[in-house]
């Protein structure tokens, strides 16, 4: 009886693992489904030509806070 027990509980946590997995692949999709949509809206090239400086002041910043976290994850520095 215990190994019944057993049985159906590791079915029920397999099933539930699985579940969980379908859902958030299915969520993530949508997001990026999402996020693609809102993208094709925009026209990021016409709008680089238009008004260099608004896009290139956000690259920039964007790009030197990616070179800095970079740095940090990968020096040797640690704290104690």
């Amino acid at each position: 009886m215990i190994r019944l027990y057993a049985i159906i509980f590791i079915v029920a946590l397999l099933g539930g693992a699985a579940y969980a997995a379908k859902y958030y692949y299915d969520t993530t999709q949508a997001t990026i489904a999402q996020l693609r949509e809102t993208l094709n809206k925009h026209d990021l090239t016409h709008l680089a030509n238009k008004k260099p400086g608004l896009i290139e002041k956000r690259m920039q910043d964007a790009t030197d806070k990616l070179w800095g976290d970079l740095e940090s994850v990968t020096s040797d520095n640690t704290t104690d």
